[in-house]
């Protein structure tokens, strides 16, 4: 989305004719349409700016390549390397990870080429984005925690594709403003999380004097920390250094019939014409929402649908947000959410199920929503209505549409651009009303809002035909940069949304960001959970992944420059006095608590011959004991690597089952696999001493990725194979090459030992992630 520059030209036949030949599309007063790539592989090094690879793409900077002929296809393998699968699988990122568009062989080597790559579009020349390490000196204490927390948020999915690596990079890690960009993904050996830590250590000495003490603290305690541990801290200091900032957001919406229809399906909240501002000061946190709804089903109820779920969402979320006078905790927030998502969802289906509508005769609605509250903004979206971000390098969309393109793209059947020319690639795989509330996931996405910027929400009666990368740089750049209001060009996508595209229905809310004044508010080093050394010592961590990567790669300390140290104190001088200060206050605090603090901790810690655990290169974590009631993600793939055995999980009916398992008369248990980022719910786990070893697990989702918006079931052309049934006759116990995955639903009893070693506990799991065992 970044990558294009303004123009998508109307006239079919102006698509057809050589895109070389400007002139060819002058009747339409458009340009072509044009993406900025940026290259990977053996076949894209050694060129000069000017050359033309596979006699379309044009060099322009480098390893930035311009698509010359965009309106044809392009090219893509028939059989997608695993390389490639990572980046489909990672989708539900789109605002971090590229995406691939075309890849090809060349006489010189393989050639990928990205879209969606870390490139800044309105730079001259195009150039990619800062590095992290470059843009960290200047940044305000909150977008430096904004940063390490969308890191942190990637942390689990990346491993899971084996991509984590990536993380560590410091070339890799670009910045558009508040948001984290990926120059590309890097497969390799995996990192542990104390790894990660190292590579954040130069960051963690030149941070603002306002969260250094608790970001030094907070890497010296990532080698015992878990994943949820890391974003959870990081969350909690975003939540308090959040509290000091001043924002100030502009609205406006409006929905438009349109020149070819008979009523408009459209639905908005607030009411069309609306235009508000609201000014966010600590200590209060008002809240705003924006609501843009797309009926589906034509004469069949669509404008119903639409207008119904608008009703419900504002009759469950106003009351929440009302209530809101105080910073809210975020789990709270997307519970709140996804249960009114939930509410308008059945309340549309059971008007559907009163009139005994079936199938495509049920009406529906697309959704998409923000949420304000302080400087937060809370995503949520099912169906194809879209939301995007825009800065000031770029404009992206936020969302992926829930279609049947974005499916097979992300089971990694093909490039997104494959797919999308397969029919029925746009067909809609969920929307609300379509049936129960268990059955439909909706993706809420949270987001820190530390920079200017403007995010817009829209039917497809915008977004269709690439209307958002033809007109954002003309229409929503300007309000970026406060030389346009919010209102004026709300209306004026509007009438362009009716001019270029006139098909359907068109409704455009935009919300304008501004960040009156950074907060320079202090986040305790106390809020990690213990007293840590402040300087942290860089021997403490486990050595580099691997020498010549680390020979390779640019350190931090060097894109901060040598006299970076110099250049933050100068920096921070103004802010000496208050930082004395508050050294002050938690001294007094940190020595009256130190001497009962350091005796807990050498409780908690465990000891080995005096030696300080922190030391113990490589050291590993015991496996979590498994609670009742809780909720664990598998962390590591239970298939068989090629060749071996798989490790095949167990599951009994009834512990009675266990104690007769070696009765020839005996049922066999059911065996099966479990695929990294799967969700299990621990039901039952018995009192008894000699029945500890045993707990009873149901699988709640089983997904081919662990991102946030991951549905716990994706189906597709080659759906996951049902468990193995049960079988009276011992020799028909399932094979190693007979096993099959574990679907959503399967219970039963298993040993405590077989889980226990690839789970981690999930605190605070949302809904949307809970999948069949959601309540």
């Amino acid at each position: 989305m970044g990558e294009a520059s303004v123009i998508t030209c109307p006239n079919p036949s102006c698509q057809a004719a050589n895109p070389e030949d400007r002139s060819a599309c002058q009747v339409c007063g458009l340009a072509l349409p044009h993406r900025y790539l940026w290259g990977v592989g053996a076949g894209v090094s050694g060129l000069h700016p000017g050359a033309i690879l596979n006699r379309r793409y044009r060099l322009v900077q480098s390893q930035i390549f311009l698509d010359t002929r965009p309106g044809q296809p392009p090219e893509s393998p028939q059989e997608l390397p695993p390389e490639l699968v990572a980046y489909l699988h990672l989708a539900a990122y789109p605002l971090q990870v590229p995406r691939p568009y075309a890849a090809f062989a060349t006489a010189a080597g393989d050639c990928l080429l990205l879209e969606d790559s870390a490139i800044a579009t309105t730079a001259n020349p195009v150039a990619l984005l800062p590095t992290l390490a470059q843009s960290w000196l200047d940044a305000p204490p909150l977008r430096q925690l904004n940063w390490l927390w969308q890191i942190a948020q990637l942390w689990q999915p990346f491993q899971a594709q084996q991509v984590a690596q990536t993380l560590c990079q410091p070339e890799l890690l670009r910045v558009d403003g508040s948001t984290l960009r990926l120059r590309q993904l890097q497969a390799g050996a995996m990192p542990s999380l104390g790894q990660l830590g190292q590579s954040w250590l130069d960051l963690a000495k030149a941070a603002q004097p306002a969260i250094a003490p608790f970001l030094k603290a907070l890497i010296q305690g990532m080698q015992q920390s878990s994943p949820e541990q890391l974003e959870r801290q990081l969350q909690q200091a975003l939540e308090i250094c959040a509290q000091g900032q001043k924002m100030v957001y502009d609205l406006a919406v409006y929905t438009d019939q349109g020149p070819s229809r008979q009523r408009n399906e459209d639905a908005c909240y607030p009411a069309s014409g609306t235009v508000q501002q609201l000014e966010v000061s600590p200590p209060a946190q008002q809240s705003l929402l924006l609501l843009v709804c797309d009926g589906i089903g034509g004469h069949q109820g669509g404008d119903v649908a639409s207008k119904l779920a608008i009703a419900v969402l504002r009759r469950h979320l106003e009351p929440v947000l009302s209530s809101l006078a105080a910073p809210a905790h975020a789990i709270d927030l997307v519970q709140a959410l996804e249960e009114a998502i939930a509410a308008a969802n059945d309340e549309i289906s059971a008007q559907n199920d009163r009139s005994q509508r079936q199938a495509r005769d049920r009406m529906g609605t697309t959704l998409v929503l923000a949420l304000v509250h302080g400087s937060y903004l809370y995503l949520a979206h099912v169906g194809d209505s879209r939301a995007y971000r825009i800065s000031h390098q770029s404009c992206q969309q936020a969302t992926l549409d829930d279609d049947v393109a974005a499916r097979e793209m992300r089971l990694g059947y093909g490039f997104y651009r494959q797919v999308l020319d397969h029919p029925g690639s746009g067909s809609l795989i969920q929307a609300l009303g379509m049936g129960p509330a268990t059955a439909l996931y909706p993706t809420v996405q949270q987001f820190i809002l530390d920079a200017d910027s403007v995010f817009l929400l829209c039917s497809d009666g915008l977004s269709d035909h690439d209307r958002i990368e033809q007109f954002w740089q003309q229409e929503l750049l300007p309000v970026v940069a406060g030389q346009q209001t919010a209102a004026a060009s709300a209306r004026r996508l509007v009438q362009l949304a009716n001019r270029y595209n006139g098909h359907d229905n068109v409704t455009v809310g935009i919300l304008q960001v501004r960040v009156r004044q950074p907060s320079t508010r202090a986040v305790p080093a106390s809020v990690v959970g213990s007293k840590v050394q402040i300087d942290a010592d860089p021997a403490l961590f486990t050595p580099p992944l691997t020498e010549p990567a680390a020979a390779t790669q640019p350190s931090l300390k060097a894109e901060l420059g040598p006299d970076y140290r110099t250049k933050a104190s100068t920096r921070r001088f103004p802010l000496l006095l208050s930082g004395l200060v508050l050294l002050a206050i938690f001294g007094v605090a940190g020595w009256v608590l130190w001497g009962a603090g350091t005796e807990r901790l050498a409780r908690q810690l465990p000891q080995s011959d005096g030696a300080d655990p922190l030391v113990e290169p490589g050291a590993t974590m015991p496996p979590p004991s498994l609670e009742r009631d809780s909720f664990v993600r598998i962390q590591q793939s239970t298939a068989a690597a090629e060749g071996s055995s798989p490790p095949l999980l167990t599951l009994y009916d009834s512990l009675e089952a266990v104690s007769q398992s070696a009765s020839q008369s005996a049922a066999v248990p059911a065996q099966g696999t479990l695929p990294a980022g799967s969700i299990v719910q621990i039901l039952h786990k018995p009192s008894g001493a000699d029945q500890q070893r045993w707990v009873r697990i149901k699988v709640c989702s089983v997904s081919t990725d662990t991102s946030l918006a991951a549905p716990p079931m994706e189906s597709g052309p080659t759906p996951l194979p049902t468990p193995a049934t049960p079988a009276t006759n011992p020799a028909a116990s399932p094979t190693p090459a007979d096993s099959a995955v574990f679907q959503p639903g399967a219970e039963g009893w298993i040993q405590e030992s077989q889980v226990a070693p690839i789970a981690v506990k999930v605190e605070g799991l949302p809904r949307s992630q809970q999948g069949i065992c959601r309540r």
